[in-house]
């Protein structure tokens, strides 16, 4: 083999290399940040959209918005993402939501509780008076999902 051929491929392999490094320094999780009602979500490589489930600005009986996106992956995981405005008579905190018997849960810095629906986890807190949900067929796809 020529010389030059050998220090062509080490240069490549070398530019790949750098080019990962970068990428894995400046969000290289692959993840798609995406924006619900104003609040900043990752969904995770390999999830696309579901249109079917998602809705924008419905509003409650009691006159609250929320916004829906749902995301699916070939393998049949699921996230969900609900996220409503707080008006006087919802639920203003999660010290509320604890009071009603929800397990106390941080994830990512944020304070919320934890439940399983059907033995699949929904994570709920509340921030800069919005009131969030996450559902998931898996807890660690929660994690990921909260910025």
């Amino acid at each position: 083999m020529d010389s030059s051929y050998i220090k062509c491929i080490i240069g490549i392999i070398v530019i790949f290399a750098i080019l990962g490094c970068i990428f894995s320094l400046f969000g290289g999780d692959g993840s798609t940040e995406v924006y619900v009602n104003d609040v900043k979500f990752h969904i995770p490589l390999g999830f696309e959209e579901n249109p079917s489930i998602a809705s924008q600005h419905q509003i409650m009986n009691n006159g609250v918005k929320y916004d829906v996106k749902a995301y699916d992956n070939e393998a049949g995981d699921n996230i969900v993402i609900t996220v409503s405005d707080l008006k006087d008579d919802t639920i203003d905190s999660v010290d509320n939501l604890k009071n009603q018997g929800y397990k106390g849960k941080s994830i990512h810095g944020k304070d919320g509780v934890i439940q399983y629906i059907y033995g699949e986890p929904q994570f709920l807190y509340v921030e800069n008076g919005k009131f969030i949900g996450i559902d998931s067929t898996d807890e660690s796809l929660i994690d990921k999902v909260i910025d």
